[in-house]
């Protein structure tokens, strides 16, 4: 199989990986994308977390960053609501759910979301 360009190298090693059930599935930073269009469309107030340990060959100071963060942090009617954008069939690494349960139980609302549809099933959002 020819690989044609960074996207099909990049879905390659997603579905080697077993991170993707397909390799048609959209891109996570495509869906991270359409998801904070869509917050932003609806006046959320939102950030999209750059959770990289580096930038541009440079370290980055994590040393008061937690380990699996998640990718948008929303503040809606006082409520911290935590997205982690995932492809379909992906699951949460194990600092992920660390994060989700010491997320929960200080009261905040954490969210896997594959798709923008998804953003309506949130109460939190509503």
């Amino acid at each position: 199989m020819m690989i044609k360009n960074d996207t099909e190298v990049e879905n390659k090693k997603r579905l080697l990986a077993g991170v993707a059930t397909s390799p048609y599935a959209p891109l996570e930073k495509d869906i991270q994308r359409a998801i904070c269009a869509v917050l932003a469309s609806k006046g959320y107030f939102f950030w999209r977390s750059n959770n990289a340990t580096s930038f541009k060959g440079r370290s980055t100071n994590k040393a008061f960053t937690p380990d699996g963060i998640p990718d948008i942090i929303v503040i809606h009617r006082g409520l911290f609501v935590a997205l982690e954008v995932k492809r379909p069939g992906a699951q949460l690494r194990p600092s992920q759910v660390d994060f989700k349960n010491k997320l929960n139980y200080h009261g905040g609302f954490y969210y896997v979301v594959t798709s923008t549809k998804e953003l309506d099933s949130i109460p939190q959002l509503l």
